[in-house]
């Protein structure tokens, strides 16, 4: 049966609960079909109207889960009002995951401290986990390189920021075509306390953009006061990547 979709910017981004997108992550794992999820936010947008290659790599991809309240508003415009739609945030999604699928199933590219999260994610078994923190450029030698050591993960994530984790994706998508590749920037240093998370409240209205650049103003200034709007544009006027 085709999962429900919802075409924004070009993108059929998946309309589902996160229980049912859970649903869908596990059967996949467990039948070892590759997937290469996006986790899709205004931010990627701006991105991929800049970046040819960044948009080309968004609309490859396997499943587009909608991580970003301002993506979920445009979406619920486009469904019945009887159906309702909820953001599927990739740090939730991430823990869910975690606690659902063997620990030596799983494999872990970047991120700061992930077997501290892993340990406060309440992980049975976290040593069995593969962890690769080391700093990474995309390169054909690095893929077969991760290929090989992750070679028995089904679920792999990738903490690794954007653009640099969905290149790593999708080298890898080739060579590891069992595998559920889970791009998911700073998720872990979120999961091990490492840095706050913004409020309910600002994750469901559409403010967490304005927690984070208040707590990294210097990192993201420029991210979420010139970037980000491009995305904003795109996203109101449902303007496709690819124009």
């Amino acid at each position: 049966m085709p999962l429900r979709t919802v075409n924004i910017c070009g993108l059929d981004v998946l309309a589902l609960t996160p229980d049912e997108v859970l649903a869908e992550l596990l059967r996949r794992i467990e039948a070892g079909v590759g997937t290469r999820v996006v986790t899709l936010n205004v931010e990627m947008i701006a991105r991929a109207r800049r970046d040819r290659e960044y948009a080309k790599w968004l609309s490859s991809a396997d499943l587009v889960i909608p991580d970003g309240m301002p993506i979920v508003w445009a979406m619920r415009k486009k469904l019945p009002k009887s159906i309702s739609l909820v953001r599927v945030t990739g740090v939730d999604l991430t823990q869910s995951l975690l606690l659902k699928v063997k620990s030596e199933w799983v494999g872990i590219v970047g991120g700061k401290d992930p077997m501290l999260a892993l340990e406060r994610v309440g992980v049975t078994e976290p040593a069995q986990a593969v962890i690769n923190s080391s700093i990474l450029e995309p390169s054909e030698a690095q893929f077969d390189a991760l290929a090989a050591e992750f070679a028995q993960c089904r679920l792999l994530f990738l903490a690794l920021g954007v653009p640099k984790q969905d290149a790593f994706a999708v080298g890898l998508r080739s060579r590891l075509t069992a595998a559920t590749f889970i791009p998911n920037g700073g998720s872990f240093e979120l999961l091990a306390g490492l840095m706050p998370r913004a409020p309910r409240w600002m994750q469901l209205s559409g403010l967490e953009w304005f927690f984070r650049l208040c707590v990294e103003p210097r990192r993201l200034w420029r991210r979420y006061l010139v970037e980000y709007w491009s995305g904003v544009f795109s996203l109101l006027k449902n303007q496709s990547i690819h124009s």
